[in-house]
Protein backbone atom coordinates (compact mmCIF):
# COMPACT_ATOMS: atom_id res chain seq x y z
CA UNK A 1 0.00 0.00 0.00
CA UNK A 2 2.80 2.37 1.44
CA UNK A 3 4.62 1.62 -2.00
CA UNK A 4 1.72 2.37 -4.76
CA UNK A 5 1.01 5.63 -2.48
CA UNK A 6 5.45 6.44 -3.43
CA UNK A 7 4.55 5.74 -7.06
CA UNK A 8 1.40 8.20 -7.09
CA UNK A 9 3.42 10.84 -5.38
CA UNK A 10 6.62 10.38 -7.94
CA UNK A 11 3.86 10.57 -10.75
CA UNK A 12 2.06 13.36 -9.49
CA UNK A 13 5.93 15.11 -8.81
CA UNK A 14 6.62 14.37 -12.16
CA UNK A 15 3.89 15.88 -13.67
CA UNK A 16 4.30 18.95 -11.87
CA UNK A 17 7.85 19.34 -13.11
CA UNK A 18 6.95 19.01 -16.98
CA UNK A 19 3.89 21.15 -16.34
CA UNK A 20 5.77 23.86 -15.22
CA UNK A 21 8.42 23.63 -17.61
CA UNK A 22 5.58 23.47 -20.69
CA UNK A 23 4.27 26.60 -19.00
CA UNK A 24 7.76 28.37 -18.92
CA UNK A 25 8.45 27.63 -22.34
CA UNK A 26 4.80 28.74 -23.20
CA UNK A 27 4.61 31.74 -21.33
CA UNK A 28 7.96 33.29 -20.35
CA UNK A 29 6.97 37.16 -20.36
CA UNK A 30 4.23 35.89 -16.90
CA UNK A 31 6.03 33.48 -15.64
CA UNK A 32 9.54 36.10 -15.29
CA UNK A 33 7.41 38.81 -15.01
CA UNK A 34 9.45 41.82 -14.40
CA UNK A 35 10.81 42.37 -10.87
CA UNK A 36 10.05 46.06 -10.48
CA UNK A 37 6.84 45.85 -11.50
CA UNK A 38 5.98 43.32 -8.63
CA UNK A 39 8.29 45.53 -6.65
CA UNK A 40 5.88 48.64 -7.56
CA UNK A 41 2.79 46.40 -6.38
CA UNK A 42 4.47 45.59 -3.78
CA UNK A 43 4.72 49.23 -2.34
CA UNK A 44 1.50 49.67 -3.11
CA UNK A 45 0.08 46.57 -0.98
CA UNK A 46 2.19 48.09 1.82
CA UNK A 47 1.25 51.58 1.80
CA UNK A 48 -2.57 50.24 1.55
CA UNK A 49 -1.77 47.60 4.61
CA UNK A 50 0.43 50.80 6.62
CA UNK A 51 -2.73 52.18 7.82
CA UNK A 52 -3.12 49.12 9.86
CA UNK A 53 0.30 49.73 11.20
CA UNK A 54 -0.32 53.74 12.09
CA UNK A 55 -2.46 55.37 13.75
CA UNK A 56 -3.20 58.79 14.86
CA UNK A 57 -2.23 59.04 18.42
CA UNK A 58 -5.44 60.92 20.54
CA UNK A 59 -4.06 63.83 20.80
CA UNK A 60 -4.24 64.41 17.28
CA UNK A 61 -7.09 62.29 16.39
CA UNK A 62 -8.79 64.16 13.61
CA UNK A 63 -12.32 63.56 14.68
CA UNK A 64 -12.22 60.18 13.15
CA UNK A 65 -12.17 61.15 9.33
CA UNK A 66 -9.83 58.67 7.35
CA UNK A 67 -5.78 59.56 6.40
CA UNK A 68 -5.35 62.01 3.78
CA UNK A 69 -2.46 59.92 1.55
CA UNK A 70 -0.66 62.27 -0.84
CA UNK A 71 1.72 61.04 -3.58
CA UNK A 72 3.84 63.18 -4.81
CA UNK A 73 5.16 62.35 -8.23
CA UNK A 74 3.96 58.55 -8.50
CA UNK A 75 1.13 58.32 -10.65
CA UNK A 76 1.66 54.14 -11.18
CA UNK A 77 1.88 53.97 -7.38
CA UNK A 78 -1.42 55.76 -7.13
CA UNK A 79 -3.16 53.77 -9.62
CA UNK A 80 -2.04 50.33 -7.75
CA UNK A 81 -3.47 51.89 -4.47
CA UNK A 82 -7.05 52.61 -6.05
CA UNK A 83 -7.35 50.16 -7.73
CA UNK A 84 -6.44 48.01 -4.72
CA UNK A 85 -8.92 50.33 -2.56
CA UNK A 86 -11.69 50.09 -5.06
CA UNK A 87 -11.69 46.15 -4.24
CA UNK A 88 -11.90 46.64 -0.47
CA UNK A 89 -14.97 47.93 1.20
CA UNK A 90 -13.15 49.89 4.06
CA UNK A 91 -12.02 52.94 3.07
CA UNK A 92 -9.36 53.63 5.45
CA UNK A 93 -7.80 56.60 3.50
CA UNK A 94 -8.15 59.08 0.70
CA UNK A 95 -5.87 59.40 -2.10
CA UNK A 96 -4.61 62.22 -3.61
CA UNK A 97 -2.13 62.46 -6.38
CA UNK A 98 0.46 65.98 -5.86
CA UNK A 99 3.11 67.07 -8.07
CA UNK A 100 3.80 70.31 -6.11
CA UNK A 101 4.93 70.46 -2.22
CA UNK A 102 2.93 73.54 -1.47
CA UNK A 103 -0.41 73.01 -0.05
CA UNK A 104 -0.30 69.71 1.26
CA UNK A 105 -1.89 71.13 4.39
CA UNK A 106 -4.66 68.56 4.22
CA UNK A 107 -2.01 65.69 3.94
CA UNK A 108 -0.83 63.18 7.30
CA UNK A 109 1.18 61.27 5.28
CA UNK A 110 3.41 62.01 2.06
CA UNK A 111 4.97 59.85 -0.55
CA UNK A 112 7.84 60.92 -1.96
CA UNK A 113 8.78 59.25 -5.16
CA UNK A 114 12.12 60.85 -5.54
CA UNK A 115 14.00 62.97 -3.10
CA UNK A 116 16.00 65.35 -5.23
CA UNK A 117 16.00 68.93 -5.36
CA UNK A 118 13.16 71.13 -4.24
CA UNK A 119 12.05 67.51 -2.42
CA UNK A 120 15.17 67.82 -0.52
CA UNK A 121 14.71 71.26 0.18
CA UNK A 122 11.35 70.65 1.39
CA UNK A 123 12.63 67.56 3.96
CA UNK A 124 15.11 70.83 5.40
CA UNK A 125 11.95 72.46 5.47
CA UNK A 126 9.60 73.41 8.81
CA UNK A 127 6.37 72.67 6.66
CA UNK A 128 6.91 69.22 6.57
CA UNK A 129 6.27 69.51 10.85
CA UNK A 130 2.92 67.31 10.65
CA UNK A 131 3.60 64.95 7.90
CA UNK A 132 4.74 61.71 8.31
CA UNK A 133 7.01 60.88 5.19
CA UNK A 134 7.53 57.50 3.40
CA UNK A 135 9.79 57.52 0.28
CA UNK A 136 11.78 54.04 -1.95
CA UNK A 137 14.50 56.82 -2.96
CA UNK A 138 17.79 55.78 -2.50
CA UNK A 139 19.62 57.20 1.20
CA UNK A 140 16.02 58.40 1.86
CA UNK A 141 16.42 57.89 5.35
CA UNK A 142 19.40 59.68 5.66
CA UNK A 143 18.00 62.73 4.16
CA UNK A 144 14.98 62.57 6.71
CA UNK A 145 12.42 60.31 5.61
CA UNK A 146 10.22 59.05 8.60
CA UNK A 147 9.84 56.01 6.93
CA UNK A 148 11.91 54.87 4.16
CA UNK A 149 11.30 51.70 1.94
CA UNK A 150 13.78 48.96 0.03
CA UNK A 151 14.37 45.68 -0.54
CA UNK A 152 16.28 43.15 0.94
CA UNK A 153 16.78 39.74 -0.60
CA UNK A 154 13.84 40.48 -2.89
CA UNK A 155 12.17 41.07 0.85
CA UNK A 156 10.57 44.61 1.64
CA UNK A 157 11.87 46.37 4.41
CA UNK A 158 11.54 50.09 5.84
CA UNK A 159 14.11 52.23 8.28
CA UNK A 160 11.94 54.03 10.62
CA UNK A 161 12.68 57.12 12.21
CA UNK A 162 10.33 56.23 15.58
CA UNK A 163 11.25 59.26 17.61
CA UNK A 164 9.89 61.71 14.80
CA UNK A 165 7.11 59.71 14.11
CA UNK A 166 5.63 59.50 17.60
CA UNK A 167 6.68 63.91 17.88
CA UNK A 168 4.28 64.20 15.26
CA UNK A 169 1.19 62.46 17.30
CA UNK A 170 1.49 59.27 15.05
CA UNK A 171 1.24 55.96 16.76
CA UNK A 172 3.05 52.78 15.81
CA UNK A 173 1.88 49.23 16.04
CA UNK A 174 4.77 46.80 17.16
CA UNK A 175 3.49 44.32 14.11
CA UNK A 176 5.33 47.07 11.98
CA UNK A 177 8.84 46.51 13.91
CA UNK A 178 8.78 43.15 12.38
CA UNK A 179 9.82 44.65 8.69
CA UNK A 180 12.25 46.82 9.97
CA UNK A 181 16.06 47.02 9.52
CA UNK A 182 16.66 50.42 11.26
CA UNK A 183 15.20 52.28 14.11
CA UNK A 184 16.11 56.04 15.42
Amino acid sequence: MFKKIRQIIIKITIFAWVLSGVFVVLCPNFAFADTDILKQKTKAVFLYKLFDYVSRSSSKNNGGNPFQLCIYDQDILKKDLEYIQNKKSDKQFFIRSTSQLNGLKDCDILYLGTIEGSVLKYLKSDKRNSLLTISDAPNSFDKGVMISIFFKSSKLRLNINRTRIYQLGFELKPKIFRLTDQIK
